[in-house]
């Protein structure tokens, strides 16, 4: 039996960082580029202020999580959440050795009600995309908690990210009361036709302006692209994003293809 190969610890534009061997997507993005999807990200620099506070949903390996705490300072904050136990300790071995003190991790899954989800059991020495594992239907694997975000009670919220494989607007739902007390700049993944709909009635709802957002992931995957509903407060005075990889409402329903 071949030995456990353990992390790779590759050099990024941020410090050492530790990443799956062979992780399909950030892994090898952080690899061998130093940096993951940095146009998705340029897209968000104009929401993150000097000392704001930040909420990572499914952080993985910490692909955007040093980028955030770069750009909030070291007044600012990153809670970064996740799930898989291996990438969280990754994640952890990365913040150690980058010192990004700011960074706050926490492994625990979000929904929309406290519980438990499963973890398939991975073989994170081998090939596979580790971010792309979605939760809400598993009845094995290692039992991990799932908290809401209100239960957290947090005071200060100027960005939210969630990137969890179609769980997202359960995400949304458990935040309501903690999302209209703070009126966060929300990044949702909406890569999922079936699951879409709801997600884009939910941002309208609660009153927010979405933009849709379709950068390349890399030049190591041609024309693959992220798909990402990037929404405003209406009530806040915002940059409007803009740009290539930006469409506004209308067009946004049918770029996603529903």
């Amino acid at each position: 039996m071949a030995a456990d190969r353990g992390a790779a610890c590759v050099p990024t534009r941020f410090g050492r960082m530790l990443v799956p061997p062979e992780d399909s997507y950030v892994g090898r993005a952080l690899a061998e580029n130093g940096v993951y999807s940095p146009d998705e990200f340029a897209g968000w620099v104009p929401y993150l202020p000097v000392g704001g506070a930040v909420l990572d949903v499914g952080a993985n390996i910490g692909g955007h999580t040093f980028a955030f705490a770069k750009a909030v300072g070291k007044t600012g904050i990153v809670i970064a959440v996740e799930p898989q136990r291996m990438l969280f300790a990754m994640l952890c071995g990365s913040q150690a050795m980058i010192g990004a003190k700011n960074v706050w991790p926490r492994w625990c899954a979000l929904g929309k009600e406290p519980g438990i989800v499963y973890v398939p059991d991975l073989d994170y020495d081998g090939p596979n995309n580790f971010g792309g594992l979605p939760l809400d239907t598993n009845e094995v694997g290692d039992p991990v908690a799932r908290a809401t975000i209100d239960q957290w009670g947090l005071s200060r919220l100027d960005f939210l990210k969630v990137d969890v494989e179609g769980m997202e607007l359960d995400v949304l739902v458990g935040g309501e009361q903690t999302i209209a007390r703070t009126r966060p700049v929300i990044v949702a993944e909406a890569d999922r036709k079936d699951r879409y709909a709801p997600l884009l009635d939910w941002v309208l709802r609660h009153k927010y302006r979405p933009y849709l957002q379709t950068p390349l992931l890399g030049t190591q995957w041609g024309e693959t692209r992220s798909k990402n509903l990037l929404c405003l407060p209406v009530e806040r005075d915002l940059p409007v994003p803009d740009g290539p990889d930006i469409a506004p409402m209308p067009e946004i329903a049918a770029l996603i293809g529903v």
